[in-house]
């Protein structure tokens, strides 16, 4: 359905100490892709790329650092104050896995599990965001595609 969604899902996966051909995957889901402005994807391209060309450990940490700081900006839905109703609706409530199966689903349903994400995603960009954190582009990147389904 959208290979956007599969890009996004690796880049919120915890980084593994062998990310070769992270930036080559994220560039091909995303060429083409007409539902994100080009600075989207450039910049989902150039986080895979600091992701790849990291060192793992140090990756590693920043992930942590990002996704587990604070309960706005946790992968795990359900722990998103006002939240938790609404993940139980999921059919996995941890984002990357959601987003993966989400990208080989049909568009309806991946667009009303985006809806019911929105609120948490919000959340997770804000969070990230007021610490300029880079990973706050994922989020965004999320919302953006689902407001260009939406209008």
């Amino acid at each position: 359905m959208y290979p956007v969604l599969h890009a996004v899902s690796r880049l919120m996966e915890r980084p593994r100490s062998d990310s070769r051909g992270l930036s080559a995957d994220v560039t091909e889901a995303l060429a083409g892709e007409p539902r994100l402005s080009m600075a989207t994807r450039l910049g989902l391209v150039a986080l895979a790329s600091r992701i790849e060309a990291g060192d793992p450990d140090e990756c590693a940490r920043r992930w942590l650092r990002s996704f587990r700081a604070t309960p706005e900006s946790s992968l795990h839905l359900r722990d998103h104050p006002g939240g938790s109703l609404r993940a139980r609706e999921l059919p996995d409530a941890y984002l990357p896995g959601l987003l993966e199966s989400l990208s080989h689903d049909d568009e309806p349903h991946a667009i009303e599990m985006l809806i019911v994400c929105a609120p948490a995603l919000r959340e997770m960009a804000e969070a990230l965001g007021r610490k300029r954190d880079p990973y706050a582009l994922l989020p965004l990147a999320l919302l953006e595609l689902l407001a260009s389904r939406l209008h």
